[in-house]
């Protein structure tokens, strides 16, 4: 006889939650991805150590931090606040607001250490996210260090593209090598 198991019902809006939907974590990533990507990290231990160090700083109302990482939020200075957090040092300049697709290449071409961008879906702004670009170009497209998997950011005539999805870049943080 088979035990007596009652059916579970899911609510019908109910919808498994990703990485970024409600901590808004990617901004730590892209920080921690050019970290990495420079050679200032030895280990994934490293990584987790500089985390470990930061997440408690969101809590401060001062800082806010998670409260800036939203679709609407404009406090784009976190993020140069977030590098210095977890590097010890000025890691990431200050917010450069991104007008154009040419204004975005000169950025990262002139950056010799790559940089974290800000984008949005370009048509309903209905994806956001910051990721680490990284210096070089390949066949005029940049690398990614991605914490979501993405993997390519292509600059054309045609606008901005990440894995060939159109996109909106609308600020750069220049990565700055440790000396």
């Amino acid at each position: 006889m088979a035990p007596n198991v009652e059916k579970i019902v899911f609510p019908e809006k109910a919808f498994p939650l990703q990485q970024g939907a409600v901590d808004s974590l990617c901004a730590v990533y892209s920080v921690l991805n050019g970290m990495n990507a420079l050679g200032e990290l030895q280990s994934q231990a490293d990584a987790c150590d500089c985390f470990r160090r930061v997440v408690p700083e969101f809590n401060r109302p001062a800082q806010a931090i998670l409260d800036g990482f939203n679709p609407g939020g404009d406090r784009y200075s976190d993020i140069h606040w977030l590098g210095r957090a977890l590097a010890g040092r000025e890691f990431l300049s200050r917010p450069m607001h991104v007008t154009s697709v040419n204004e975005l290449k000169d950025l990262l071409v002139s950056s010799k250490a790559g940089g974290v961008i800000y984008f949005r879906a370009r048509e309903d702004h209905s994806l956001t996210h910051y990721t680490y670009v990284k210096p070089r170009r390949l066949d005029g497209a940049f690398p990614l260090w991605d914490s979501c998997g993405c993997d390519l950011l292509l600059l054309s005539l045609d606008g901005a593209f990440i894995d060939g999805q159109p996109i909106e870049v609308t600020h750069f943080w220049a990565a700055n090598r440790k000396d």
